[in-house]
């Protein structure tokens, strides 16, 4: 292992949704006062702590994108200079078992090992919520095995304890949540499609989402179908889910263009989550061309020209959009045409344009791609990922939409379906990931 591969992992005090700024900031400075000299003491660490905060009660995305940022601002404030702080929420329903918060710890640390696959996570202990430290660890040692430490200080020095377990990978009911969590839909379902003891509905959720991602609404929309048949029409997150695909098959014309620019941002969520650089691009150069298009028709007080507007190029499209802001004839969604002109949609537009699946052969770099969209390098990655989804769900609300949680809450449902039960005659084939030395 090496040094500089080590980043600490500090679990925080839980968050109330009614708390105020003020008692976060004592609460948040207090828990510092301790992590700080632990921090401090590993020789050679990485430059950033990995910050795990329970939170209380259902946030709006507006809210939680805020709150991610204000806790990234006071935790940094706190730590050594050249320090960054990755925030990560997690959910801890009050009232609700152990195995609630377990499993919302098992999607956090999956992630945390998806941005991070070869560094070492060292978890700070004695701090923070007791039931999610205790999730955090159960999950790190099950996910990271040998990756995975404690640091604890004792005589004032600070000490790293490593894991001594292995990650087995033998169960495909484990793989398949890998695949769930990662949406690697095409190889869940050719893991799931020959296996008896996969329900059948979830084979068909899986060719649902498989479909949706590739923009195949109405085929997407018959698995559902065939899906519901088998589940019923009483589960909330199918029904949300059959309400989007309606409106993107609807036949009027505002609404189904008003779904795709919101599937469109769906599904650049999950781009930037999985750090799919191309893919992001090429929806976000699609999502720009939607709105135009959306104000140009569904905006102008006159619609006559609807159709020859379409065929225009997407410089024809923003300069016929300049000319009717100017002349009045269309006077709403003056958020979502500021925004379509700014310079931060611009700048990370010309880097698709200089790119392969634009008009040139640069590569695309992750740094450079949202540094453009920020305006400057003096920020981290990860804070303008999030300023770009605070910034987007903005420019929704102007045009009467929102982004959601549908693709993610479709994979709560999937992680929690019912795969335990074998063929009769059979063994079991799930066995822990954590297999002792």
């Amino acid at each position: 292992m090496a040094e500089n591969e080590i980043l600490p992992l500090a679990v925080f005090s839980g968050y109330e949704i009614d708390q105020t700024d003020g008692d976060l900031k004592k609460c948040i400075e207090s828990q510092m006062n301790s992590i700080v000299p632990m921090v401090s003491g590993i020789s050679s660490p990485g430059d950033t702590l990995l910050c795990v905060v329970p939170i209380n009660g259902k946030l709006s995305r507006q809210a939680k994108y805020k709150l991610e940022q204000k806790l990234v601002d006071l935790i940094e404030s706190s730590l050594p200079e050249d320090w960054k702080a990755d925030v990560y929420l997690i959910r801890k329903g009050k009232g609700q078992p152990f195995k609630f918060i377990l499993n919302e710890a098992e999607l956090l640390i999956h992630k945390i090992s998806f941005f991070y696959p070869y560094e070492t996570i060292i978890q700070l202990s004695g701090s923070g919520d007791d039931d999610c430290f205790q999730a955090i660890f159960l999950e790190c040692a099950r996910q990271l095995g040998s990756r995975h430490g404690f640091l604890f200080e004792e005589a004032g020095q600070s000490h790293i304890s490593m894991s001594k377990s292995i990650v087995s990978h033998r169960s495909w009911k484990l793989q398949i949540r890998s695949f769930l969590m990662e949406y690697d839909f095409p190889g869940a379902i050719e893991l799931v499609k020959d296996k008896a003891e996969a329900p059948k509905a979830m084979e068909l959720l899986l060719k649902m989402m498989d479909s949706r991602l590739n923009f195949c609404f109405k085929e997407a929309s018959q698995y559902l179908q065939e899906c519901e048949k088998l589940l019923g029409n009483e589960i909330g997150v199918i029904q949300e889910t059959k309400g989007i695909l309606n409106k993107l098959l609807s036949k009027e014309g505002q609404e189904k263009d008003l779904a795709l620019i919101e599937e469109l941002y769906r599904q650049m969520e999950i781009c930037i989550d999985l750090d799919d650089l191309p893919a992001f691009l090429t929806r976000f150069y699609r999502a720009r061309e939607a709105i135009l298009l959306f104000l140009l028709v569904h905006g102008a007080n006159d619609q006559d020209s609807a159709a020859q507007i379409k065929k225009s190029s997407i410089y024809q499209l923003i300069e016929e959009l300049e000319k009717k802001y100017e002349n009045g004839d269309v006077e709403d969604y003056i958020g979502a045409y500021f925004y379509l002109k700014s310079l931060n949609v611009a700048h990370t537009l010309q880097v698709r344009n200089q790119s392969f699946i634009g008009h040139g052969r640069e590569e695309i770099k992750s740094a450079e791609l949202w540094h453009s969209y920020y305006g400057t390098k003096r920020t981290t990655v990860s804070r303008v990922k999030r300023r770009f989804l605070l910034e987007s769900n903005m420019m929704l609300k102007d045009l009467g939409a929102a982004l959601d949680d549908n693709y993610s809450d479709l994979i709560d449902y999937m992680l929690k379906m019912d795969i335990d039960k074998q063929p009769k005659g059979k063994e079991t084939d799930e066995e822990s990931r954590v297999l002792p030395l």
